[in-house]
This record gives structure tokens, C-alpha cells and sequence, in this order.
């Protein structure tokens, strides 16, 4: 009797429970009935009554996954997409062949409780019920901290940003776009990049989640677009971080629109031509990476984390649907290719209009100079994205020299500091905040860095023009001779060993050749490691007999 209309109530009995349908169809309440091995799931909907005088369906409320069958790269993707559409009361019913744990944070976040079962086939069924659809209380109070430190760093008018809350309120109300971007445009105007980034920080304070926001921000913009689009960037000197993303940008819509037109022809050009392009469009990975690594931890410093949160995950998206889209082509599946491809185009664009017309303006309001250089001084490492490295900026900056050679070969030792007990902290840091994405999961820059220097051996990278690019112990001999580079260049050779008797010790050389996905010398891998002590191994040790 207590629950609200569109509310739900799931009864689980070792037997049928008949006489409830009567009784909770007087209440209001529709029903459906399912069993598992002898047990009765009933699932109670308590009908809400639709705008044309209608009664809604249970069904309307009771949604179902069967992803036993589905891709596993496109399965989170698709759970999520479907969670954040669903209204507070609504369940999610998942039926996958393994437990999905990963989903029982990712959803509770967004506001669902869970309740899982397996059935006599060993596959898993879980019902994800939407209980509150909007942020906490703490998370209301944080992101109001986090809008006070973002307004020290921008200039906008209250009354003007009280006046776009009403706007963006009644779109979350349900109010009609159209008539929305009718009333923008006749009682306000116009909206700046800085204003529309100020009320993406603002959204939670307003209860609006992340979730929610990134499900709608497309319609969002569309009320505000053309104000937006009349936005400008000031030029910059080419090596600027913002002239090299805008560069970038350039560069990426070229190639999306080369692949929509080539899409559309009546000859699709053939594989290996896709197989190219699906290769240049990954690199805007590149693109998102140095923004999650180089921009985003300034921006959320003083306050705007929502790129940190929002748009991180619209990067996300956007990798994962190009990795649909080649996985489908490595499949054989042109079809299938072509049919995904505008996902990932359209993501690839739409990004575009978010940089080009709020992300840059506003990060440019916020940062100084010595920020800028800071962002530049890291971009060598992590590269770019279908264009030639810049030159450097400010022009008296340089690239840091290559690490001096050294003609003996220094066995393994890694430093290390003092051990400390671990005291984790209050609040576990999102896992890809500041983090680089990988091919598979995300590090960030102080990790790599920590792995490498960690490892019980001695690498040293040279790059496709002979030069030495890295080393995690110091300084380390160069063991490859211009015959076996010869080698490795002309695609002749791709590993080779040697070792050696040092000073008592027995020391165990490889040296690989790093290719890219298409094949291409990249460099040589040199890898140093003093195997004395495993060569005189016997027996057996567990890891617990430490001393």
C-alpha cells in the first residue's frame, strides 16, 4: 500500500502465491510470474497511468538483458546505455553465463540495488532495481565545494546562470525541446562556452547524476547549439597545447568524413582500405589521452571535474565502438562493420563540437601560462594524433636528451625507498582518473613508471632512428650490432640472444624487435637480466616462505 505508482515489488515462494493477484490487482498492482527450479519470482508493478488515460505494462517497467550470446567488449557498454534510460522504480533483468560482478558497482552508482540467483544450467540472472535515480546528499554537498573553487577562475553573471538553471531544469522535467530552445533563445540569447561548462559542474547540485547527464547531454546541447556554434578559439602559436589539439581535430574530421563518404559509395572500397582507416581513426586515442593525462587534472584542481567524469566516459565510449567496428572487419563482416561505423563517426564528431566549442574556451579562462607549458612539456611522451610532432613551445623550451651509453653491462638492481605500512585512504580515487588507457585497462603515468623500475631485470628501449628513448636502471651497454639492427629493419629477424660470464655472475641478454599492428619497425626492446641466482635453483619455495 505504501509504494507509489511505478514503483515495483518482487515476492520470492517456495509455491505459487495465487491468492496475491487478486488482492494486488484491487491495490493496482499488474504482475508477472516466473519459475526456476520449484521457485516462484513474482514480480508486482503498481500501474502508473499514462497521458492518454491508459494503464502502463508491467513490461514497460521490466526490461531484459540475455547476454550469454553477446559480445563481451560490447556487453558493459550496452548494460549501461540501458541503465541510465531506465526511470527509479524500473528493474534490469540480466541473464549472463558468468557472474557479472563488474556491474554491481558500475549500476550502484546509478542509483540500483541488486538481487542475483543461478539457475540449474549454471547461468546467472540479476535483478538490478533503480532505487533512486539522482545524487546523495554528500555528493550534492561536494560538487557545490567544487562549482564555489570553478567560479574563482571564471567570470559569469549570476543572474544569467540562474536564468540557464530554469532552462536546464525544465529540460529534466520533461518540458519539450523545441519549445525549450524557443524560450532560450527569446528570454536569454545567448550562452558562452564558460556558462555551459559552469552548469555542467552545476548539474549535480541540481540532482541531476553524472549518469544522466551523459545519457542526455546531446539533447542538452541541442538547446544551446546555436549560440555555441558561433564560439571561437583565439589563434595560437603552432606548438601551443590548444593549436596542436585543434590541429588534431582538423586532421580527424578529414578522415571521418573521407570514411562516411566511402561508406556511402556504392563500392565500399575493400578491406585492407578499412583496415587503414579503422587504424587512423584509433588514434584519437591518442587525442583523448593526453586530455585525461595533461588537461583534465589542472581543470579538476580548480574545481570543474566534470571532463574528469563525464566526458572520460564519452571517450570510452568512443574507443569502444571503433573497437567494435574493427573487430567486425577482422572478423570478415563488412556488413556488420559498415552498420557500427556511424556510431563510432558520430561520437568521433560530436566530441569534436565539445572541444572545439566549451572544453578549450573554458580551459582557457581557467589556466595561465605556466600551465599550458606544463601540459606541453608532457605531450612528447604520450604523442599525437595524425599529425607531425609540433615544434616546441614556448620556443625556448627543449626536448629532453637522450639518456647518455655506457660500455658495460651493469647487472639488475632496482632502488627502493624505506617500506611504509600501507594506510589506504578515506576515498578510493576513480580507477581511470589521471590514467593512461591501455589496451587493456588504464595506469596511470606514476605506475608505468613504478612497474618499470620494479622489474627484476634492465630495459632499454632505442627508437626506429637508433636512438635511445629509455632505460628504467640507469644507464645500460647498447648490445645490438649494426648487422643485427640491419636485421631487424629489413623484417628479417625479430629476437635474438646471447649471454655471458661477468665478474662471477651469468648474465642472460634479449634483444626484440617492436613492431607496430601493421608490422612496421618501431625499435628494439633490450632487455638485460643477471640469472645466476635462478640457474641454481633446485626444488620447490612457496611464496609465503619469505624471510
Amino acid at each position: 500500500q505504501s509504494l507509489p505508482a511505478g514503483a515495483g515489488l518482487h515476492i520470492i515462494q517456495s509455491f505459487e502465491p495465487v491468492p496475491l493477484y487478486a488482492v494486488m490487482a484491487d491495490l493496482g498492482f499488474q504482475h508477472e510470474t516466473r519459475e526456476r527450479d520449484g521457485v516462484f519470482h513474482v514480480y508486482f508493478y503498481k500501474t502508473a497511468t499514462l497521458a492518454n488515460g491508459e494503464a502502463a505494462d508491467v513490461n514497460d517497467a521490466f526490461k531484459t538483458i540475455d547476454a550469454r550470446q553477446e559480445d563481451p567488449g560490447s556487453f558493459l557498454p550496452s548494460v549501461i546505455t540501458q541503465a541510465q534510460s531506465m526511470q527509479q522504480g524500473e528493474i534490469l533483468h540480466i541473464i549472463q553465463s558468468f557472474e557479472p560482478t563488474p556491474l554491481y558497482d558500475v549500476l550502484g552508482k546509478m542509483g540500483f540495488e541488486y538481487q542475483t540467483e543461478q539457475d540449474a544450467n549454471g547461468d546467472f540472472h540479476v535483478y538490478f532495481y533503480r532505487m533512486s535515480a539522482g545524487p546523495s546528499e554528500d555528493e550534492i554537498a561536494e560538487a557545490a565545494s567544487l562549482s564555489a573553487r570553478m567560479s574563482e577562475y571564471i567570470d559569469v553573471e549570476p543572474e544569467r546562470i540562474e536564468a540557464l538553471i530554469g532552462i536546464v531544469q525544465a529540460f529534466y522535467d520533461g518540458e519539450d525541446v523545441t519549445l525549450l530552445r524557443q524560450r532560450f533563445e527569446t528570454e536569454i540569447g545567448t550562452i558562452s562556452p564558460v556558462e555551459f561548462a559552469f552548469l555542467e559542474q552545476k548539474m549535480t547540485e541540481l540532482g541531476i547524476s553524472d549518469a544522466k547527464f551523459k545519457a542526455r547531454v546531446e539533447e542538452l546541447l541541442s538547446i544551446f547549439k546555436r549560440s555555441l556554434e558561433k564560439a571561437k578559439t583565439p589563434e595560437f602559436p603552432p606548438g601551443h597545447p590548444i593549436h596542436t589539439f585543434k590541429l588534431e581535430n582538423k586532421a580527424i574530421a578529414t578522415l571521418v568524413e573521407e570514411m562516411r563518404a566511402m561508406a556511402q559509395a556504392e563500392d565500399p572500397a575493400d578491406e585492407a582500405w578499412w583496415q587503414e582507416a579503422l587504424d587512423k581513426l584509433w588514434q584519437v586515442n591518442i587525442h583523448y589521452v593526453r586530455k585525461e593525462n595533461q588537461l583534465f587534472p589542472l581543470l579538476e584542481k580548480k574545481g570543474f571535474d566534470k571532463p574528469s567524469k563525464v566526458m572520460w566516459e564519452l571517450h570510452d565510449d568512443i574507443r569502444a565502438a571503433i573497437k567494435k567496428a574493427r573487430k567486425l572487419l577482422d572478423a570478415g563482416d563488412m556488413d556488420g562493420m559498415l552498420a557500427a561505423l556511424p556510431t563510432a563517426l558520430d561520437g568521433v564528431m560530436d566530441m569534436i563540437f565539445k572541444e572545439e566549442k566549451i572544453l578549450w574556451p573554458t580551459s582557457l579562462s581557467m589556466l595561465q601560462e605556466d600551465e599550458w607549458i606544463a601540459v606541453r612539456r608532457g605531450e612528447e611522451e604520450l604523442g599525437y594524433c595524425l599529425i607531425d610532432p609540433p615544434p616546441a613551445w614556448p620556443p625556448e623550451a627543449h626536448t629532453p636528451s637522450a639518456p647518455a651509453q655506457k660500455s658495460a653491462v651493469s647487472p639488475t638492481k632496482t632502488t627502493r625507498a624505506k617500506a611504509k605500512p600501507f594506510t589506504p585512504s578515506s576515498k578510493k580515487p576513480r580507477a581511470t582518473v589521471g590514467a593512461i588507457a591501455l589496451e587493456e585497462g588504464y595506469l596511470t603515468p606514476e605506475q608505468i613508471s613504478l612497474v618499470l623500475q620494479h622489474l627484476p631485470l634492465d630495459i632499454t628501449f632505442i627508437d626506429e632512428f637508433d636512438e635511445v628513448k629509455y632505460v628504467n636502471h640507469g644507464e645500460q651497454a647498447l648490445m645490438a650490432d649494426e648487422e643485427t639492427v640491419a636485421a631487424f629493419k629489413a623484417g628479417a629477424l625479430n629476437e635474438t640472444t646471447s649471454w655471458n660470464e661477468e665478474g662471477g655472475r651469468f648474465v642472460y641478454h634479449t634483444l626484440i624487435a617492436i613492431r607496430d599492428t601493421e608490422g612496421n619497425y618501431k625499435g628494439i626492446l633490450q632487455v638485460t637480466q643477471d640469472v645466476t641466482d635462478i640457474r641454481a635453483l633446485e626444488g620447490e619455495r612457496r611464496f609465503l616462505d619469505w624471510e
